[in-house]
């Protein structure tokens, strides 16, 4: 039997579409990587895009999108970076909500979809994933990236259990199912109810 934690992101995409169709400050998205590799830095621009509320771990419906740290300085390559950084933040909050609900800690993220074409973001993606994790091209037609870790995982057992590699390469297993319900509870969820 296998397992999988999932999460939510609202808007990651579409907030370089809002660029595009709302703001009217880039033609097409494979702009914005020339424009977010053209700045040394974010200059202190970020972008909330919270156009639909926060999904995970946030889960806040009603929170709205906003951007802070413009200056008369800042421009379009400024909200460029500001959406694909967004895009990158969002998917650390919910890797690291992943790996303290199961105690794992993750050892690759293969992205997918039409953000990998984007060679900035995918590494932006990898440095704020933390140490351990780099991007590299798998070269298939989907320009997919692979972020590899030093740390194994492997399917659960008939128990509830995982085997993983612990830090030093010793083999131990791990009581998934024990430790999602301990994190549902800390989380005030009850067992086996489905989050809304």
């Amino acid at each position: 039997m296998d397992y999988a934690l999932e999460a939510a992101i609202f808007v990651t995409g579409a907030a370089v579409q809002w660029l595009r169709d709302g703001l009217g400050v880039i033609r097409a998205a494979a702009e914005t990587e020339d424009l977010a590799r053209s700045l040394d830095s974010n200059d202190g621009v970020y972008l909330v895009p919270a156009f639909t509320g926060l999904g995970s771990p946030h889960w806040h419906p009603y929170a709205r999108g906003t951007i802070v740290g413009l200056t008369c300085g800042a421009g379009r390559a400024h909200l460029a970076r500001a959406a694909l950084e967004a895009m990158a933040y969002q998917t650390v909050d919910a890797l690291r909500a992943m790996e303290e609900a199961s105690g794992v800690v993750l050892g690759e993220l293969k992205a997918d979809g039409g953000a990998v074409v984007n060679g900035w973001l995918m590494k932006f993606q990898a440095d704020a994933g933390g140490a351990g994790r780099r991007s590299r091209d798998l070269g298939d037609d989907r320009a997919r990236r692979r972020l590899p870790g030093g740390r194994g995982h492997g399917q659960l057992d008939r128990g509830g259990r995982a085997l993983d590699v612990a830090p030093g390469g010793a083999l131990r297993t791990v009581d998934v199912r024990r430790r999602a319900r301990d994190a549902a509870q800390r989380l005030g969820a009850r067992p086996g109810a489905r989050h809304q």
